[in-house]
């Protein structure tokens, strides 16, 4: 239990959890602050998305709905477990000078109308009692509460459609929030045509058209006409992203986040940080795995494996180019092309013993200088033989 309640109290911030929940757990949170002064000396957001969290966590491992006392017995829990206590307790309602915690409902609503969306936002999210006297405004139906933000009900027409009071600014809020969802004002946006100059016109259409004429009745749907009258006369004007050359710095910064995007993905690169292909991935494998193989596991895969068969072919090449023994035109071999003798015998059997890169070693004149001509000549001696 410990490790969950640690992990409430360490929820990422998610700044609109709360306007988001269920209702029905909205409301037995709005409930147990009711009930339960004492959440005020913690609130916070993060105080607010623990409590939510483990009451989530709960919920799912008992399958009980949401309650009172399920809220109750979260921020016991959390107090345990060292949730910050931030503040005093609620003073007493009295004389005292009137603020957020002792406000009537009228008293309260005014300082709301007086507030802008950012300061309404900001109080809502960081004061218990601005959101306990919010949600009683709610509850009696003076104002509205959105998906992103509390706004102010001014009245809606006999269509249920938000009517616009310039006395009431947020109203505009909730007017724009509906006409976005109808398809004119998706379009707008989906064309590229919601730009400053466009609005400006906009706004410019509507006051000509209505609120110079006396009809302060403006809803999403004079919105929509005004919109889709001015996109039929093509007075709106498509926003065109203006196309440039990157910057040496830009392309720089596009690279590395390419480079480590490539990275985080898995990709194998090569030192100049371009992606291998196919092919040099399985050369890189085989090359590995020889380090370690010894020279029977080389040949029994020589044998069944194409691939392999034609890597090794290619790395002859390149030993057979890299070391090449001085030879004595006039002498005559020291053991005969294709005889196996006892010694040959014994110098292959200590060969398959070795493991591949001490042959590879032995084979060169680089690092065995005294006996990389003998050791050749061992060497082709046995795969003339085939012994090797």
């Amino acid at each position: 239990m410990k490790n969950t309640l640690q992990d409430a109290l360490s929820a990422e911030p998610l700044a609109r959890a709360l306007l988001q929940s269920p209702v029905t757990l909205d409301t037995c949170f709005e409930q147990f602050q009711q009930e339960t002064p004492e959440f005020h000396e913690y609130f916070s957001e993060k105080a607010v998305l623990a409590i939510f969290s483990l009451a989530e966590m709960k919920m799912q491992e008992t399958g009980n709905p949401p309650s009172v006392s399920l809220f109750i017995n979260c921020f016991d829990e959390l107090k345990q477990a060292g949730l910050q206590k931030l503040r005093g307790s609620l003073p007493t309602p009295g004389d005292e000078p009137k603020d957020e915690s002792n406000m009537t409902p009228e008293e309260f609503l005014k300082l709301y109308r007086s507030l802008s969306t950012s300061e309404t936002k900001s109080r809502y999210s960081r004061s218990a009692d601005f959101q306990r006297q919010v949600n009683r405004l709610v509850k009696l139906g003076w104002i509205w509460r959105g998906k992103a933000m509390t706004q102010v009900l001014a009245g809606r027409n006999e269509r249920g459609e938000i009517i616009y009071n310039p006395n009431i600014p947020e109203t505009l809020d909730a007017v724009l929030e509906e006409f976005f969802q109808t398809q004119v004002g998706k379009k707008l946006v989906a064309d590229g045509q919601y730009t400053t100059e466009n609005w400006e016109r906009i706004c410019d259409a509507i006051d000509k058209l209505y609120f110079r004429r006396g009809n302060a009745e403006v809803t999403s749907t004079i919105f929509v006409d005004v919109v889709a009258t001015l996109l039929a006369a093509g007075d709106l004007i498509t926003y065109e992203v203006e196309e440039r050359e990157l910057t040496d710095e830009e392309k720089q910064i596009q690279e590395e986040q390419e480079i480590a995007g490539m990275k985080a993905a898995g990709i194998p690169l090569d030192k100049n940080n371009r992606p291998l292909s196919h092919a040099q991935i399985s050369w890189g494998e085989m090359a590995r795995w020889t380090e370690t193989a010894t020279p029977g596991q080389i040949q029994v895969r020589e044998r069944t494996d194409k691939a392999f068969a034609s890597f090794m072919a290619k790395q002859r090449e390149r030993n057979n180019a890299a070391v090449i023994p001085a030879v004595d035109l006039n002498a005559r071999p020291a053991i005969p092309q294709g005889e196996v003798t006892p010694e040959l015998l014994a110098w292959v059997a200590e060969y398959v013993k070795t493991p591949a890169s001490e042959t590879k070693n032995l084979m060169r004149g680089s690092s065995n200088p005294s006996g990389y001509i003998e050791y050749n000549k061992h060497f082709n001696a046995a795969v003339a033989a085939g012994l090797i």
